[in-house]
């Protein structure tokens, strides 16, 4: 199956459902390479891990965000993922945000269970999606994708009321992929509930090294690979990795590859 993007803005619908799709993208083994790129719309992606990560605390449970216009975003295009995503237009912000109280404008994403149930609304999406010119499909779609959205996000909510229901483990497994992924540590400890002594306490039980120290090697691998895959400068790797300054950069990427990333390169990027 091919990656697609279906338009919906323009088809005709005869209800007044309140949240028209713009859009429907199907993308198989998704691996974008994008730079600052800042979003107009309302986004809900479905993402599903096709590789694994480096770390033993990694987590390859399918994932769900909410992206609201605004967001930026970056990837380097080395993790490769299927998706599946609905786009609504800003016209809809205030009905958004009545439907998805306490989101705001902030990146939402949580795992959610891929169980047959939603994989038998994702069969029925794609035949509706093939009937879409049909009067009265875009209709349904309206309907069916909204529904798909709620129930991940009632599923998600379910699943922070209970604490219970996570294991410490998962908890500290799952802000470790966060941070990996360049979440910033304060935000994440009110998600999940952890006042700062009690997360270090926990973090400790299960990690030799610092939170920092996971976002530093997380940006540094991310570092390596653009180094052997681009022909980007080593200044724009630096920007495009998030570090403070070049210097700093360098500093850190020779302390941990024992080599400056200029040498790096030379030494082992394929002509």
């Amino acid at each position: 199956m091919k990656s697609v993007i279906y338009p919906l803005r323009q088809l005709k619908r005869i209800s007044n459902f309140d949240y028209p799709l713009d859009e429907i993208g199907i993308m198989v083994e998704h691996s974008p390479h994008v730079i600052n790129k800042v979003l107009t719309r309302y986004f809900f992606t479905f993402s599903f891990s096709k590789e694994k990560y480096p770390s033993t605390a990694s987590d390859l449970r399918p994932s769900f965000s909410l992206l609201p216009p605004g967001t930026v975003l970056n990837s380097d295009g080395t993790r490769a993922h299927d998706e599946l995503f609905f786009s609504y237009s800003t016209a809809l912000t205030e009905k958004i945000r009545h439907l998805f109280p306490g989101i705001g404008n902030q990146k939402y994403t949580v795992f959610f269970s891929y169980d047959d149930e939603f994989n038998r609304k994702f069969m029925l999406l794609k035949e509706l999606i093939a009937e879409r010119n049909t009067v009265g499909v875009a209709d349904k779609l309206d309907v069916l994708a909204i529904e798909i959205v709620m129930t991940a996000y009632v599923n998600s909510l379910q699943s922070n009321a209970s604490s219970d229901s996570i294991s410490s483990e998962a908890k500290i497994q799952e802000i470790a992929l966060k941070l990996k992924n360049g979440e910033k540590l304060e935000p994440l400890l009110r998600q999940y509930g952890y006042s700062r002594r009690a997360f270090y306490y926990e973090w400790g039980e299960m990690f030799s090294v610092s939170p920092k120290r996971i976002q530093l090697e997380a940006k540094l691998e991310q570092a390596h690979k653009l180094l052997l895959t681009t022909d980007l400068t080593i200044a724009e790797i630096a920007e495009r990795c998030k570090f403070s300054s070049h210097r700093y950069f360098h500093e850190c990427f020779l302390k941990y590859f024992n080599s400056t990333p200029g040498d790096y390169r030379k030494r082992f990027k394929s002509r």
